[in-house]
């Protein structure tokens, strides 16, 4: 259902066809986002090749968030009028493997833990909801406490991927996962190299990245920047620096 409501999306892979478990989908020859960041752990690639990735990432997770019926994303009250934009759906499973270079773009795909976020009309809010079971090191403080969950916990694992394009590995990867989750649940979260912190004061693309990760990584997912709010930051930032590569160009011809 998930897949079929965000075919739309040119930031989701699309999904011709389903019956019962199966599904039929757009073919991606290019690998992954994750081949993209551990095929090339030996070899350079540029700040800003991970920023405009950052940017695709961003998109597609903010186009999951702010699906709705309506084209105002919004919720369609009783009396036709539209309420406060709320996500009505959560991903919760997002790792760079997720996000398939089709022509030449990253599209989000694989919706099997979706959630469909409901609305309480008692509260005028969306419901939170939990899930049984979150395994690994890459979720949010929330997920390994059992807590109620939000579609922010998409935002955390965003971070995760930003990560990895910084770093080329996990988050805590050298840890044990209890040791992990433990960390992760009482605030702290694995820290940047002194190579990337350099290079964050050097590089605009590296800075924008280290400061969009502190924006997906906070404690409290109240706290947490939306997925739409790091897409625009990012998408932003990527527009400053071609706009300053540009103008360079026009100078030197």
């Amino acid at each position: 259902m998930a897949s079929e409501r965000l075919t739309g999306s040119p930031h989701v892979v699309d999904m011709y066809g389903f019956c019962g478990n199966s599904g039929v989908f757009e073919f991606g020859s290019g690998g992954d986002a994750s081949d993209f960041i551990y095929n090339n752990k030996s070899k350079a690639y540029t700040y800003l090749q991970a920023l405009k990735i950052a940017v695709e990432v961003a998109q597609g997770i903010n186009s999951v968030h702010t699906y709705f019926s309506d084209e105002s994303h919004g919720v369609i009250m009783e009396n036709g009028s539209v309420s406060k934009v709320y996500s009505s759906i959560a991903h919760t499973d997002v790792v760079s493997g997720q996000f398939i270079l089709i022509n030449g773009k990253y599209k989000l795909n694989d919706f099997n833990r979706c959630r469909f976020i409901l609305w309480n009309e008692s509260s005028k809010a969306p419901c939170t909801y939990t899930v049984a079971n979150n395994p690994g090191k890459l979720r949010s403080p929330e997920e390994y406490a059992y807590a109620p969950q939000t579609e922010k916990v998409d935002v955390y694992s965003m971070g995760v991927i930003f990560y990895e394009l910084l770093e080329k590995k996990w988050p805590f990867e050298e840890l044990d996962e209890k040791v992990a989750k433990t960390k992760t649940m009482s605030g702290e979260r694995s820290e940047f190299s002194k190579n990337t912190l350099r290079n964050a004061d050097l590089n605009p693309a590296a800075a924008a990245l280290v400061k969009a990760v502190e924006m997906c990584w906070r404690q409290n997912w109240n706290d947490r920047a939306s997925a739409e709010e790091i897409f625009n930051f990012l998408s932003f930032e990527l527009e400053k620096i071609e706009d300053k590569k540009e103008e360079a160009s026009k100078k030197e011809n």
